[in-house]
């Protein structure tokens, strides 16, 4: 291989060695006529001239000169006008042409955003002023509305435990009375499984009685009445019925009382939780005025025992 190498074409005659210097020549002349130009267009920027227009300096001195003007045309205005005070006033000068509209100027460069300053210490702790004087009592305020809105119903509770059912009542109880005389009292107390309630007391008879029913005390009839009674049945054709519930009590009293002579009187204890009846020692007579008188006795009155029966059917 040869050491020149040589550019061909079909038949060329150009060589490296003749386009070289060609190459060389152009190079030189274009950096002749550019590097002027790139001086010139540097020194056009960084002339301070030129830096004073790009910044807005030239437009702020030309702001502060025309700002300068006005002032000196100001104090020139007020200097003449004190001038013509003394002076005759002149005649009204006609009306001058309406100027041309000025051309908007161009907007200003918005100035360069200043550094944040950096945060000052914290001064130090100030001391403790002295306590102010109590204030007065303020106005009391109305009263708020007693009843608040309902809260939300909360959940349902977890079933309790199945309780005791209720007692079983006792079979019903019942008295005979063979005979008895006017003013003569059947005194009965009976017993209920808890408070007593819907206890059934019926009376029959052949005469005259009456039924009364009080709660912790026999009954105190005082001129064929009760006023203090649970109840009080004084019909004069037989049956009287009564029907107890007591206010907490487990018991009650039951007073049969003659208003005329009877016979062959039966009464009878039944209810829900009805428990037993005894009769209780309790026989006074009615009560007439301050005291209570017994009456004389007489050979003809005899009043027969009682006899109790229970009734099992």
């Amino acid at each position: 291989m040869e050491n020149n190498i040589s550019v061909r074409t079909s038949r060329s005659w150009l060589s490296y060695e003749k386009i070289y210097p060609i190459a060389i020549a152009f190079c030189t002349i274009m950096m002749a006529i550019w590097t002027p130009i790139t001086i010139a267009n540097s020194y056009i920027i960084h002339n301070a001239e030129t830096n004073n227009i790009l910044t807005g300096g030239a437009n702020i001195a030309m702001v502060e000169q025309h700002k300068t003007k006005a002032m000196q045309l100001k104090d020139r205005i007020k200097k003449l006008d004190g001038q013509n005070k003394v002076g005759p006033k002149g005649e009204k000068g006609p009306l001058g042409e309406k100027g041309e509209k000025g051309v908007i100027g161009e907007g200003g460069i918005f100035g360069i955003k200043g550094r944040k300053g950096t945060v000052g210490r914290t001064g130090p702790l100030g001391n403790d002023g002295e306590t102010g004087n109590k204030g007065e009592p303020g106005v009391k305020g109305l009263k708020g509305n007693s009843t608040g809105d309902p809260g939300l119903k909360g959940p349902k509770g977890p079933n309790g435990e199945k309780g005791d059912g209720p007692p079983t009542p006792s079979l019903p109880k019942v008295y005979n009375i063979t005979r008895a005389f006017k003013g003569d009292k059947k005194v009965y107390q009976t017993f209920c499984w808890d408070t007593c309630r819907d206890i059934t007391v019926k009376l029959s008879y052949q005469g005259d009685a009456d039924l009364y029913a009080n709660e912790g005390s026999p009954p105190r009839i005082k001129n064929s009445n009760c006023d203090d009674c649970l109840c009080k049945s004084r019909s004069s054709s037989s049956p009287d019925t009564c029907y107890i519930t007591t206010a907490g009590e487990n018991s009650f009293y039951t007073t049969v009382y003659a208003h005329d002579d009877y016979r062959n009187a039966q009464i009878t204890f039944d209810g829900p939780n009805f428990n037993d009846t005894i009769v209780d020692n309790d026989d006074s007579r009615e009560c007439s005025g301050e005291s209570c008188d017994e009456p004389e006795e007489t050979t003809d009155r005899q009043t027969e025992p009682q006899t109790e029966t229970t009734n099992r059917s």
